[in-house]
């Protein structure tokens, strides 16, 4: 048995938070502020560009549809660049609808442009 005053703990207790030294790294990549890098939004270009004011909000929100939708299209065509918000269904007939809704929604997006 070991004698509670024979030695010191080697364990700290870390007092800042987990993800404190991903925002102050996210504010000395993007030169923010701590404040600035706390925002959700500075974690994204166009987040970024919407807190500079580049963007407006109606900008902002077409940035967020468009990349959605690019990631509903990546999706349905399983490349890997694509985030998934579940696990893909092994029904092929469900897969190849949704893909063909992905792919329709794409195409008017880029007839508007």
């Amino acid at each position: 048995m070991r004698k509670q005053d024979a030695y010191t703990s080697q364990v700290t207790v870390r007092q800042d938070p987990v993800n404190q030294l991903a925002i102050e790294m996210r504010a000395k990549r993007f030169c923010l502020t701590i404040e600035e890098a706390k925002n959700p939004l500075s974690g994204t270009y166009v987040g970024r560009l919407y807190l500079k004011g580049v963007l407006t909000q109606d900008q902002y929100d077409a940035a967020q549809k468009y990349l959605e939708v690019k990631n509903d299209y990546s999706c349905a065509k399983g490349l890997p660049s694509a985030i998934y918000d579940e696990m893909p269904s092994s029904s092929d007939a469900k897969q190849e609808r949704s893909g063909l809704n992905v792919q329709q929604r794409s195409f008017q997006i880029y007839k508007r442009w």
